[in-house]
């Protein structure tokens, strides 16, 4: 029998320790730190990091770390066993290997602080936050970490004095502005503008952030100002994608102005350059956007095609928020096509992903972050409190503690009191706009209904004999379709009572002989509809409406000189 020899199965192995071997002998990338001062090496790996490794391949960038890990190593150096630990973790949270980037940054962690590198301290904490963000999706822990570096940064390193303040400032910004908070997002976007880019990608990223802020707020002005900027340093850089999504999102903001004719050439410009360079969701909003506009122009056949190259782009990189911008202009195409029916199907779809996002954006995750920090910070006072070993001061201590436990006590009762009031608020605030999105998608699909009766009453006036197969289709659409079930109403009910407190209880309690169909009328115009809108709501005529007024203000003995408005109004 044919047998191996032993050497020859190591061979793989011993080959590819001879190409790291070799290829760290080509370049040594951190032979310079021999010659800097050991107080300074950490902030000198973290340059030729950024500048020379970070963008190799994964078995060049880990080769060239090792390098970092043989120096620190033959010279005990603490502050390169750090760095090499916490650009490890970078590395391979740029390779998208969350538990192998985590395990490093914990790591990294741990000796920065038993070393008290606070800077070291500070990129770890970033990076975490970056790796539950991006890959791990744990949206609180992101944020926790993030806010830890913060505190550091702020009050300990000082931004002046940090190297890398604009990057993290942007990297806080954009995920406030990636969860809605966009008043929060342009405070540290605008903050980070303030303090050098080591990165021209950078640069370019906290602009265009900021000018997607003023976007949100509707100040168009300011917003194409960061977004020409942003092309002007793209262009300089000479980097194509980026003028191709800041172009595109110039494009966007003519759209949203009306300006179709300035608009199409740039979400063309976005479309193509974002497409070539697989920028999937640029090239997809871009895309749909210029498609919306057909549909506004009535080319509709071509509207249709690049709304299917909308879904295809979609596929290769899913996101929510490109998918309901597909739906959206599909409804408008499905109307413009007088395909009402599928025009219903994709509103209840934009509402179903408008509720998603809703809730993927709760505020709730940011108010847990920041208290979990804010109580690891009173605990490390108070054990430095307590870690005074001098008996003479023993009692002073005690007394100091006391006063600031019950201080901590005090502040943290007066701050659930003003997270409950906000908690509040912020439901009160999500049950009016859901219930104003409730309201204006059955207004939408009243219209709808309206665009149906109108295709029947015309096919009506012609003879019998005249498209009797599409007459027949389109009432048997209309008879199936039935607007406020109880269902809906059970969802418009709770809606309506989060917005007016009690409306029902007060109803009840004060005219208890009403009927169901009364008090769904009184509902409705506790509202300010009219008396159509209250009757293509209810599916019954505005004659109906009107007498079942006219039986409720008996029922109640309503004086003749009140309207029943009024009394609505008080409830």
């Amino acid at each position: 029998m044919f047998t191996i020899n032993p050497m020859l199965r190591k061979l793989p192995a011993l080959l590819f320790l001879l190409c790291i071997t070799i290829c760290g002998r080509c370049t040594n990338y951190f032979s310079a730190l021999e010659s800097v001062p050991t107080s300074g090496r950490y902030i000198a790996a973290c340059k030729i990091y950024h500048s020379e490794i970070a963008r190799l391949d994964s078995t060049e960038g880990v080769a060239a770390l090792g390098q970092l890990k043989a120096l620190a190593d033959k010279e005990n150096d603490k502050q390169l066993e750090v760095g090499y630990l916490e650009l490890m973790g970078d590395f391979y949270k740029e390779l998208y290997r969350g538990n192998k980037a985590i395990d490093y940054l914990k790591r990294a962690i741990s000796l920065a602080i038993t070393y008290k590198m606070k800077d070291a301290q500070a990129d770890a904490y970033t990076n975490l936050g970056w790796v539950y963000y991006n890959i791990n999706r744990d949206y609180p822990l992101a944020f926790e970490n993030m806010l830890k570096a913060n505190n550091l940064i702020q009050n300990e390193i000082g931004y002046d004095h940090y190297l890398f303040s604009s990057q993290f400032l942007y990297g806080l910004g954009f995920l406030y502005y990636d969860f809605g908070n966009i008043s929060k997002a342009k405070y540290y976007l605008l903050d980070a503008m303030k303090y050098p880019c080591t990165n021209q990608v950078y640069e370019i990223r906290i602009s265009n952030t900021l000018a997607l802020t003023y976007e949100n707020t509707k100040q168009y002005d300011s917003a194409v100002y960061f977004f020409q900027k942003v092309i002007r340093v793209a262009k300089n850089s000479h980097n194509e994608a980026w003028v191709g999504i800041a172009t595109g999102n110039l494009g966007n903001i003519y759209f949203l102005q009306k300006k179709y004719e300035e608009a199409l050439p740039l979400l063309t410009i976005d479309y193509e350059t974002s497409k070539k360079n697989g920028q999937w969701m640029s090239s997809a909003n871009a895309l749909a956007t210029i498609a919306d506009i057909n549909v506004k122009n009535n080319h509709l056949t071509e509207a249709g095609k690049q709304l299917t190259e909308v879904l295809q782009l979609y596929n290769r990189q899913k996101d929510i928020v490109v998918l309901r911008g597909y739906y959206n202009v599909m409804v408008r195409l499905c109307k413009a096509q007088k395909n009402y029916y599928a025009a219903l199907a994709y509103v209840d779809s934009t509402n179903a992903l408008q509720s998603e996002i809703i809730k993927r954006n709760d505020a709730i995750i940011f108010n847990q972050a920041e208290q979990k920090v804010e109580l690891e910070k009173h605990l490390v006072d108070i054990k430095l409190l307590e870690s005074e070993a001098d008996k003479k001061m023993l009692i002073k201590n005690f007394i100091i503690v006391s006063v600031i436990l019950l201080l901590i006590i005090a502040i943290q009762f007066l701050f659930r009191l003003y997270l409950k009031r906000k908690e509040y608020l912020r439901v009160i605030d999500n049950a009016k706009m859901q219930l104003n999105n409730y309201l204006e998608s059955i207004k939408e699909k009243n219209e709808l209904i309206e665009q149906f009766k109108e295709e029947i009453e015309h096919l009506n006036s012609l003879p019998e004999y005249v498209l009797q197969k599409e007459k027949e289709e389109l009432t048997d659409k209309l008879k199936k379709y039935t607007i406020l079930t109880e269902n809906h109403w059970n969802e418009f009910r709770h809606l309506l009572d989060k917005v007016h407190n009690g409306f029902f209880e007060k109803l009840k309690l004060r005219y208890p002989n009403l009927t169901q169909a009364e008090t769904r009328l009184l509902a409705l115009m506790k509202l300010n509809l009219s008396r159509k809108e209250i009757a293509e709501m209810l599916g019954v005529s505005i004659d109906t409406v009107r007498k079942t007024r006219q039986r409720i203000q008996h029922k109640i003995e309503l004086p003749e000189d009140q309207q029943l408005e009024d009394i609505v109004v008080k409830l």
